[in-house]
């Protein structure tokens, strides 16, 4: 809790499954520090009145100028959210949700995420022969110890949002809806360019790996030409294998034979 004492505002992202764990520390947060708390994910963005009662505020949808535009708005002392797009929020004992619903345009207009972590924590279990339990550990900078401190040689990377399909049992459905009423698109990919440049960043912030998942919905929904961009990027260039999440309709021999011959795992 000391980690956040100065803090304007604390975020959650989260699914249903996460709901228990992070209640308790949400309300702890709120009764005893008094900071103002936000969840955001597939879980608010599904029943943002119901997270309502746990969250000061929801974030329903996507949230990189959502959250920013409620950042300023907080720091300036101010915490109506009514007129931000995809953010609801208490009221006294109103709960207000958003009206309007943005989506960002162009997944390339985006900042890379920051795996630089100059001021980064990460919860983890206590090491063998200390008191059961976890404890909040600052990411150190140096390449030896950060590997140490993560134990993994793999990257989670995301090209694209969304998937171009919305079938009724799958989330996709429900941003897809978001997205027709907003008169925007939910599913967007980045630019092989993009890919390439967004990886070769991360690889250079987090040493040691050497294995990237290629964690879209659908990586093959990409034409062929894009496919060979990036993965002969990975192999010839980064010297990654990786392996990718498909949907058999776009499943195809071209595509299969460009990736294996790259490094498909």
């Amino acid at each position: 809790m000391a980690l956040i004492r100065s803090s304007d505002l604390v975020g959650f992202s989260l699914m249903s499954q996460d709901v228990r764990t992070l209640m308790p520390p949400v309300r702890r947060i709120r009764q005893e520090q008094r900071i103002p708390t936000i969840g955001g994910g597939i879980h608010p963005t599904a029943l943002p009145r119901e997270s309502l009662d746990d969250f000061d505020y929801v974030c329903v949808g996507e949230g990189e100028e959502p959250l920013r535009q409620l950042h300023e708005r907080i720091r300036e002392g101010n915490r109506d959210a009514s007129d931000i797009a995809n953010i609801g929020f208490n009221k006294g004992s109103e709960k207000i949700l958003p009206v309007e619903c943005w989506f960002v345009r162009d997944l390339d207009d985006l900042p890379f995420p920051d795996y630089r972590f100059a001021r980064s924590f990460v919860l983890r279990e206590n090491p063998p022969g200390a008191r059961p339990g976890r404890t909040m550990v600052r990411i150190p900078s140096a390449p030896a110890a950060k590997r140490e401190l993560f134990r993994s040689d793999a990257l989670l990377f995301y090209s694209q949002r969304g998937c171009n399909m919305a079938c009724t049992y799958c989330s996709n459905s429900l941003y897809h809806a978001m997205a027709r009423q907003a008169g925007a698109r939910w599913y967007r990919v980045t630019s092989a360019g993009r890919v390439k440049a967004e990886l070769q960043s991360h690889l250079s912030q987090l040493p040691g790996l050497d294995h990237v998942w290629l964690n879209d919905d659908d990586l093959l929904a990409r034409e062929p030409s894009e496919l060979e961009d990036i993965s002969s990027f990975l192999k010839n260039a980064l010297r990654v294998t990786f392996n990718i999440n498909a949907i058999p309709r776009h499943v195809t021999e071209e595509k299969i034979t460009i990736l294996a011959r790259n490094g498909l795992r």
